[in-house]
């Protein structure tokens, strides 16, 4: 399915090849075929543009048609029609005719539509709000039969071209195309490759277009069809001529893989021999994993005990030694210290009162006097002589009382330091002799431990050998079988896959052939190279068309002019 998609694409890369204008021949006939369709898509009527390209300047051409009510459009050159031969006075100059045609065209369409996932008809959906879908089905009808692969069809392109004003519409989607959005208005184009897919054996098809999306007031835009056969030139193939080239190094991987079984095999029946060995040496591992688990449990519970011991005494030591008593300790030495800051702070205050005290003396000076003299400092000398008087004796005994308080708090921590001192260094001491016992212990449970931690391991380890010898025989084996298998019918199945390739090759050559044989709708002279596009055009359809849009269609382009302002 990737492969057909892969395809489809380069297909559709070299249709935009194709396109591109070419070198005209002496006389080339450049065809355009305007059909005019309803909203079903069935042909109303159908216009043909002939251009006759005049290179080598010649005075009259000749030229085949089977067109009715032919006219000159470009220029006033006379020309002679009879038995279906067009002679023309061309005077050195290109001509440009025009006919109607009643022919079936080479792709036909079927255009259907949905309201809200609902089958409707244009005429009951319109005005309608929703979600609209719009398919077009397009059918080549243009088939040949080949004898080695039987019904193909000349490879058409067809591109999808509308534009829906963004007013009343939203969330334009398209299938196989590109939507872009101006601001204004949503231009739709999409592609579509009518019967390639029945004609190359693809499964899926690239033969419809739905354009989606959301609307308010449903209207029908006016949908352009431009279909070309000439998706694929004859230059296109050297890409294909590649494909022999791969398709001969298929047959040397199936030397590789013969190589690759034989080996295989051999390291099979090395890992069934690996595999028994491992097996025996496992079973001698289990008893001496015991005998090992009775010498761990004595040693663990020598050690316990010694730890429970060790446990006691660290709760002691951290009981003495905690937090509380630590805190209550340095609270004490903190009052002490603030205890003398504050017994310096009361002697300062007390020898600076009495200076001032005794300078002024402020003993025979009354309250009164101060208050009523001129001094500047009055207030301030009437404070110190109250300060002095009422806190100097109460501050002298503070301070006597606060030293008394820090001798008693210095000799009950001098104390408790002596104490505590001994008690810790009885319990380290005794500690000390433990955990050289512990120690020992310990050493004597840790190696019976890593012993048997070790032989356990390789008992496990050797399980996980033989867990692993058995996965690995059980994957050899299946990878042999999936050698031999792929052996037997991996290369059988590359090489039918090459022989599609090739065989898809060989219909791209056919297509190709005819495309380039395609040339008109009309009959033309075999001596002129004849180039051909059809247009199919639905008139787009508005809710509600006024009297005045009816009377002023004449100031409105006309069909063709419209049609051509497409390709400009």
């Amino acid at each position: 399915m990737k492969n057909n998609k892969i395809i489809k694409l380069s297909l559709i890369s070299l249709s935009i090849m194709s396109v591109l204008p070419v070198n005209a021949y002496a006389l080339t006939k450049e065809e355009t075929v305007y059909s005019k369709l309803n909203n079903n898509g069935e042909i109303i009527n159908t216009s043909v543009y002939e251009h006759l390209i005049n290179t080598d300047k010649l005075d009259t051409i000749t030229d085949l048609s089977d067109l009715e009510n032919i006219t000159n459009i470009n220029n006033n050159n006379k020309f002679e029609y009879a038995n279906n031969t067009l002679t023309w006075d061309a005077k050195a100059k290109d001509i440009f005719y025009k006919g109607t045609t009643n022919k079936s065209l080479p792709i036909s369409e079927d255009v259907t539509y949905k309201l809200d996932g609902n089958d409707i008809s244009l005429s009951d959906m319109l005005g309608k709000s929703g979600h609209i879908e719009i398919t077009i089905k397009y059918t080549n009808n243009d088939l040949h039969y080949n004898n080695k692969y039987g019904n193909m069809y000349t490879p058409f392109i067809v591109a999808t071209v509308t534009s829906i004003e963004g007013k009343n519409n939203s969330n334009v989607e398209v299938t196989n195309g590109k939507v872009i959005n101006n601001g204004n208005n949503y231009m739709v184009v999409a592609i579509s490759l009518p019967g390639l897919s029945e004609s190359l054996g693809i499964e899926e098809k690239i033969d419809s277009v739905t354009i989606s999306y959301d609307t308010t007031k449903a209207e029908l835009s006016t949908i352009y069809s431009v279909m070309s056969p000439k998706i694929i030139e004859e230059t296109d193939m050297d890409i294909f001529n590649k494909l022999n080239n791969i398709y001969s190094k298929g047959y040397d991987l199936k030397t590789y893989m013969d190589e690759i079984e034989s080996g295989s095999k051999d390291i099979l029946e090395g890992l069934e021999k690996v595999s028994s060995g491992n097996t025996a040496l496992k079973e001698n591992l289990t008893s001496i994993i015991d005998n090992i688990s009775l010498m761990e449990d004595g040693s663990k519970n020598l050690s316990n005990g010694i730890n429970e011991i060790i446990t006691n005494l660290d709760s002691a030591l951290k009981e003495l030694n905690s937090n509380d008593n630590l805190e209550k300790i340095n609270s004490a030495k903190l009052l002490m210290e603030n205890n003398t800051k504050t017994i310096n702070n009361i002697n300062k205050v007390n020898s600076k009162l009495k200076g001032y005290y005794d300078n002024y003396n402020l003993s025979s000076i009354k309250y009164e006097d101060i208050l009523n003299s001129e001094l500047e400092n009055k207030m301030d000398l009437y404070n110190i002589k109250y300060s002095y008087e009422n806190t100097y004796e109460s501050n002298q005994n503070l301070m006597q009382l606060l030293t008394l308080n820090n001798q008693a708090i210095s000799d009950s921590l001098n104390t408790l330091n002596a104490s505590s001192t001994k008690i810790n260094g009885m319990i380290t001491m005794l500690k000390g002799y433990l955990l050289e016992t512990e120690k020992g212990a310990n050493d004597l449970n840790g190696g019976l431990t890593e012993l048997k931690q070790g032989m356990i391991f390789y008992d496990t380890k050797m399980g996980e050998v033989n867990t692993g010898l058995t996965e690995l025989n059980n994957g050899m084996s299946t990878l042999n079988d999936g050698i031999i298998e792929f052996n037997k019918e991996g290369i059988s199945t590359i090489t039918n896959y090459m022989n599609k390739l090739s065989n898809l090759t060989d219909k791209i050559e056919i297509l190709t052939d005819y495309s380039n044989s395609y040339k008109t709708i009309s009959i033309t002279n075999n001596e002129i190279k004849g180039t051909t596009k059809f247009v199919n055009v639905i008139d787009g359809v508005k809710v509600q068309k006024t009297k005045t849009d009816n009377t002023n269609n004449s100031t409105k382009l006309s069909f063709i002019d419209r049609v051509k302002n497409l390709f400009k």
